[in-house]
């Protein structure tokens, strides 16, 4: 599968779900444009492979090689800050964990293809418009 991806690598929270997702990619054999959010930073994965790692800074490098409109885009992130797209099918995975979700995060959540949410509730507060 060809894919843009768009998350953090890094040691916090967003960054540590970003690279098992890559992780996942890489073991499918996926062809990703990855477009980091931040400057990676691998620090925290001390025993992560060298051949992943590589594999994540190589698909970092040469992500204008494989950046296809066609393809599709998931992005890690948070709803405020999501709102810039790369290609026609964006797919936003987010954790949202507040019961009244703003103006702002409902027209963000309808730019998207889909928005997978990490629990229910959110689905339903940031769909109900």
């Amino acid at each position: 599968m060809n894919l843009t991806y768009t998350g953090p690598i890094n040691n916090l929270s967003f960054g540590n779900v970003s690279v098992n997702i890559l992780r996942e990619l890489y073991k499918q054999g996926d062809k990703v444009a990855i477009f980091p959010i931040g400057d990676p930073d691998f620090s925290a994965f001390d025993k992560i492979d060298d051949e992943f790692k590589s594999w994540v800074q190589n698909s970092i490098e040469y992500r204008y090689h494989n950046l296809n409109k066609e393809n599709p885009t998931l992005t890690l992130w948070h709803l405020n800050g999501s709102e810039r797209s790369i290609g026609s099918q964006n797919h936003l995975l987010t954790f949202y964990e507040l019961n009244q979700p703003t103006f702002t995060e409902k027209k963000i959540v309808d730019m998207q293809t889909s928005t997978m949410f990490t629990n229910k509730a959110a689905v339903i507060y940031t769909k109900s418009i």
